[in-house]
């Protein structure tokens, strides 16, 4: 093999080695998994999560690997009066006033605990979550509700009906998980996310592959023996 066909050869290997190594290093866009709202209506009506507890099922339909969760949550919209700053008037004569403006608790969901359980198994896998990605998505003179969203360690899921539990949520004044109808007791919007997980395959070779391989097979069996007579 001469120097310059080795080059090509090894600049090849070199170019696949990488395209392998990129098109699998970066993990594909989380799907939805399960989902039972998009958001879109309010009932303004849940169960507290703060500091009480809420279950919501959901169902996987195929083994799949969780990454994240979409809730909704209502927060009570609260503004707590001041009052005025006063000061003695240098003229003697009473007072002078300065109004303060309320102080406007914060709404939106800050941090809530976490825990996936199933009937069998108990427990699944459990977390704090502190990070969140919150958009408003309606209000009231007293309330907003919020689509929150939070990643979670990859937990891998088979097919089945699991819980997921949050509670202990801290946010400006109190925070529900938002139920998708008129009722308090339920259902509560949720979107679990992530990706569904690739079914086994298994590939039957076709009678015309084995004749391809038998063909090689005779076709290096005759090299050899010329090789070998030469």
């Amino acid at each position: 093999m001469d120097e310059d066909t080795h080059e090509k050869i090894q600049a090849r290997c070199y170019f696949t080695f990488w395209i392998c190594f990129f098109a699998g290093g970066f993990p594909a866009s989380a799907d939805t998994l399960y989902s039972n709202t998009d958001f879109s209506s309010n009932s303004m009506m849940g169960n507290s999560i703060s500091p009480g507890m809420t279950v919501q099922s959901f169902t996987i339909t195929q083994d799949s690997t969780v990454t994240g969760v979409n809730f909704s949550a209502v927060t009570v919209d609260l503004s707590i009066p001041q009052l005025p700053m006063c000061f003695p008037s240098p003229f003697g004569d009473g007072e002078t006033c300065t109004p303060m403006p309320p102080i406007e608790l914060p709404e939106m969901v800050t941090l809530v605990d976490w825990t996936i359980t199933d009937s069998s198994s108990g427990i699944l896998a459990s977390g704090n979550a502190s990070s969140f990605s919150t958009t408003e998505v309606a209000s009231t003179d007293t309330e907003a509700a919020y689509q929150e969203s939070f990643s979670i360690p990859c937990l891998q899921l088979s097919a089945g009906t699991y819980d997921l539990q949050l509670y202990g949520a801290i946010s400006g004044y109190g925070a529900s998980w938002e139920s998708i109808n008129s009722s308090s007791s339920g259902p509560y919007g949720l979107q679990m996310l992530g990706t569904e997980d690739a079914p086994p395959t298994t590939t039957t070779p076709e009678p015309s592959s084995f004749l391809l391989l038998g063909s090689g097979l005779a076709g290096l069996a005759g090299l050899i023996q010329r090789k070998l007579a030469a």
